[in-house]
């Protein structure tokens, strides 16, 4: 017999079905695919078929079968087996496909959020008719976390439903001008509420966000919004040729009432300024 006639060596049966050589080796350690013979010098030889062998060995492990399951196939290879091969196969995949479909939507929640926090983050200015709030003041300022900051909110709350504004109202602080030049960014001992323009409570109220050009920008998070937050505000003032007036007001837009983490509420924050 002319093995070299006959048969491919290991390399050249490497070559021809583009796979490696320790890959062939690997196959006969693991009895998946043996040579068909050996010279005397133990050279590996395969059959001219050996071919169609690893080419149903690659289309099966592209189905993502192991070489294990592979191996238990092609012992006992036969159409009915073939076709519960492939419906065990076509299960998994569509498992995976639910799996992807899953991280492919929080992907997609994850731009929406992302691309919607970036526009955000953009400074606005704008005319606001003039609104009438419920403020609270208390004579000692609270930075945000802290149990005085929670105790005055609590208080501004209660005193707000006494006004005769219920339901689900939305609260704010108020932070005095000069502090946030100073950069005490989350140092404030007043908080208001806006009063809904539909409804009527006590006429003794008599603050209020007068009508104006206002200048606003959203944080997400805490209450106390970032340095870059007012950042943005004064570098917009300058750039703009701006005068502040007033305080800065920080009202919730998403918080507890539809928001179960800190770190996915948003709030506006915004002040009155002029031109020069």
């Amino acid at each position: 017999m002319n093995m070299k006639k006959d048969y491919f060596m290991t390399g050249e049966l490497a070559e021809l079905c583009n796979i490696g050589k320790q890959t062939l080796i690997h196959y006969e350690d693991i009895g998946l695919l043996k040579p068909s013979t050996r010279s005397n010098n133990q050279y590996r030889y395969y059959s001219v078929d050996t071919f169609e062998t690893i080419f149903t060995i690659k289309a099966l492990q592209s189905l993502g079968l192991s070489l294990y399951e592979i191996k238990e196939y092609l012992h006992s290879k036969n159409p009915r087996r073939f076709i519960y091969l492939l419906n065990e196969q076509l299960t998994s995949i569509n498992d995976k496909i639910f799996e992807l479909k899953k991280i492919e939507s929080s992907i997609k929640d994850k731009i929406s959020v992302t691309q919607q926090k970036i526009e955000l983050e953009v400074v606005s200015m704008g005319w606001q008719e003039k609104d009438t709030i419920i403020v609270t003041k208390y004579d000692k300022s609270a930075t945000f976390p802290s149990k005085l900051f929670s105790k005055n909110i609590m208080s501004h709350i209660k005193y707000c439903t006494q006004k005769g504004l219920q339901g689900i109202f939305s609260t704010g602080v108020i932070f005095e001008q000069a502090d946030i030049l100073q950069g005490k960014y989350n140092y404030s001992n007043t908080f208001f509420s806006k009063i809904p323009k539909n409804i009527d409570i006590d006429t003794d109220i008599d603050y209020y966000m007068q009508e104006g050009l206002y200048l606003s920008t959203y944080h997400s998070g805490e209450y106390a919004p970032p340095p870059e937050t007012y950042a943005k505000l004064l570098d917009y003032v300058t750039s703009h040729n701006l005068s502040l007036s007033g305080p800065f007001y920080e009202e919730s837009i998403l918080d507890s009432n539809c928001m179960d983490r800190y770190e996915n509420y948003l709030y506006k924050v915004s002040i009155a300024v002029t031109p020069n």
